[in-house]
């Protein structure tokens, strides 16, 4: 009987879960038409959701207002609407208390159940954010396309919930683009998980350039527009890296490792470490030699701990890394190796901050570049001394 009772709990556990797991979003981006030359522009997007069961006044969608001090579509998106199987779902909404990082949740007026439809236009506008420094998540056009990281646009279903994730994109507006993702290029399915992974995802469209032309490996990257310099040869010399990291790291797998190149007129150079990709940036003037550094250090966090026991120790190792493996590869010379270590070194003695305990730095991590580079600074000196 107990076994019998155990099976038959078993199976009742099992087909929720599948039951569960097939719940689907589907998101479908469609970007407007773009000149080449375009500051603004924008971005349709529809969110398609099933098994949906929220109660009346139950938070239902959440995006970051504001997330690494990067203002979002948040409080700009127009024409929102939703709608379920009964109609027209009405919609208000609430903000957390007003933080480094805060969200805007939107609340149904009645119950929804079932499958949901929700559609609204993200604007594009790429006047230098009032904000400051941040990460390059931002939506921008460039070259007559446009990209973005899911964490200033895409609205998220609240609640830990799997779902089966698909992304589509209508090109229609954008003749003769493509478009393409973390995740790979044009439609994709990210299969069964939690639907916060599009808030890690960078989306691209538009007339492209990439590198390799023809991707075979795990490597590949993309750009829009015109870099300043030609992208080609850093990128041949970040692939070669990546091969040889695969090997350092003992993968055995070759995972893919997409690198998007975009403009950033504020903190060029910079950039963010996001879901099995690297989003670069470039100002005006520069090489390609000049963005080694950065996208060794980045790359390297496809195998360690980003925050592992505290930032000093996720961002410190990359810092440590970052000329140390180039040089063990031969890809760098003794000379540059040098360079680098001591140029972390200058900053992070000088710095006169550099007494500032670690637990101040993230409430202050905006205040300005000396806090910001202080767990990165101080993470590879202890590092060195330890392999020293």
């Amino acid at each position: 009987m107990r076994m019998c009772f155990a099976a038959a709990l078993l199976a009742t556990v099992s087909l929720a879960s599948v039951a569960q797991a097939q719940e689907r979003f589907e998101v479908v981006l469609a970007p407007g038409p773009l000149a080449a030359d375009a500051e603004q522009g924008h971005l349709d997007v529809t969110l398609k959701l099933s098994g949906v069961d929220a109660a009346a006044g139950q938070p239902l969608l959440a995006l970051p207002v504001v997330i690494a001090n990067t203002a979002t579509v948040a409080t700009t998106l127009q024409n929102l609407r939703a709608t379920d199987a009964a109609g027209e779902v009405p919609l208000s909404f609430k903000d957390d208390p007003v933080a480094i990082a805060y969200a805007r949740h939107w609340i149904p007026g009645r119950a929804v159940k079932g499958d949901l439809t929700v559609s609204y236009r993200a604007p594009i506008d790429n006047t230098p954010p009032k904000r400051g420094a941040g990460p390059p998540y931002q939506l921008r056009t460039e070259g007559g396309g446009l990209s973005g990281v899911g964490n200033t646009f895409i609205l998220i279903p609240e609640g830990a919930k799997p779902y089966d994730i698909s992304l589509r994109w209508d090109l229609s507006k954008l003749p003769g683009s493509a478009a393409t993702s973390s995740y790979g290029d044009g439609d994709v399915s990210l299969g069964v998980g939690p639907a916060g992974r599009l808030m890690s995802t960078v989306f691209m469209a538009g007339p492209m350039h990439r590198y390799p032309q023809d991707a075979k490996g795990g490597f590949s990257a993309v750009w829009l527009g015109t870099p300043p310099f030609d992208p080609g040869p850093v990128m041949d010399w970040t692939q070669q890296l990546h091969s040889w990291m695969i090997g350092f790291f003992r993968d055995p797998s070759e995972p893919p490792y997409r690198v998007f190149l975009r403009y950033n007129p504020i903190n060029a150079g910079g950039g963010a470490a996001l879901t099995n990709s690297f989003l670069t940036t470039y100002g005006k003037t520069g090489s390609g030699e000049a963005l080694k550094g950065t996208l060794a250090h980045e790359m390297i966090h496809t195998w360690t701990a980003v925050d592992g026991p505290g930032q000093w120790f996720g961002e410190g190792n990359a810092v440590f890394y970052q000329a140390l493996l180039p040089l063990r590869a031969g890809l760098i010379t003794p000379d540059d190796y040098l360079a680098d270590i001591n140029e972390t070194a200058r900053r992070y003695y000088s710095n006169p901050l550099n007494d500032t305990p670690n637990d101040q730095i993230a409430p202050r991590f905006w205040e300005g570049t000396r806090v910001r580079v202080l767990p990165n600074d101080r993470g590879a000196m202890y590092f060195a001394v330890l392999d020293g």
